[in-house]
């Protein structure tokens, strides 16, 4: 078995030891936290955690009343809402006449469908709506899960992800900073992981896009570097189970070629 040496890499696991709840984080060192949907409703974002001037880009297809709240809600330095701004009111009694932010800090910018600033053939030409981190198959008239951080990328004028959090129906409770998201995907040569996407960690079963032919290793580690699972694959997608470890926090790492890289994963 092999041992984990990288200083970054075991910083990064401690940096997360302390919250066993958390889901995905793509770069612990982003600013960009995305969290998109299609029925809107009411969504409470907490800042609960110091993310130098973080930047949050909220999507949905119908109207949101966003409240921003938390101790570090100080450290947001851009939000942008940009959906669709539809009227059907999917969430009763949460879904107001026109999509509003409250509690920001800064002042945030409404966009009714912009155009997307990243072309996938499965995803719509403007920004609407986002339910999916699939970026490989079509979107039912949504945008993909990387045209969404791309836009961002842009507004926000840099190119890495914090999260993205992505779901179908009507936003309920509050979503915390520190609780991350279940999305990572970025377009094409925007990240390390450019062969490699990391889709979705749900319940123990991990997915993956790949983009290239290339070989991918992947290779999962405890907290103590021991190797206790690994795949290698090089077809369009994969799933790989894990959910016979038990609860806690895990290393990621795969390799393409002459690239590395490595992630915190939660099982349970």
């Amino acid at each position: 078995m092999k041992k984990i040496t990288s200083t970054s890499v075991m910083l990064m696991l401690l940096l997360f030891a302390a919250s066993a709840s958390a889901q995905t984080f793509c770069n612990t060192n982003a600013n960009i936290a995305i969290y998109s949907n299609y029925d809107g409703g009411k969504l409470v974002i907490d800042v609960d955690t110091p993310i130098t001037n973080l930047k949050i880009g909220i999507v949905s297809y119908e109207t949101d009343s966003i409240i921003l709240q938390g101790t570090y809600l100080s450290s947001v330095t851009g939000v942008e809402w940009a959906g669709y701004n539809g009227t059907n009111n999917h969430c009763p009694g949460q879904s107001p006449a026109a999509t509003v932010i409250v509690g920001s800090p800064v002042v945030p910018i409404y966009s009714l469908y912009p155009p997307v600033t990243y072309s996938n053939p499965y995803g719509y030409s403007s920004i609407i709506c986002n339910y999916s981190c699939n970026v490989t198959s079509s979107q039912g008239g949504c945008n993909t899960a990387d045209q969404i951080s791309d836009y961002f990328f842009n507004q926000f004028g840099t190119n890495t992800l914090l999260f993205h959090y992505t779901q179908y129906g009507c936003w309920t409770g509050t979503r915390f900073i520190s609780e991350g998201g279940n999305c990572c995907a970025v377009p094409i040569g925007t990240s390390v992981e450019e062969d490699l996407i990391f889709l979705n960690n749900e319940n123990g079963i991990l997915e993956f896009a790949c983009r290239s032919s290339s070989n991918v290793n992947i290779r999962v580690y405890d907290f103590t570097g021991k190797e206790i699972a690994s795949s290698e694959f090089n077809q369009k997608s994969k799933k790989m189970d894990l959910s016979f470890l038990p609860t806690g926090i895990y290393l990621l790492k795969a390799n393409s070629g002459n690239k590395t890289y490595a992630r915190k994963i939660i099982i349970g």
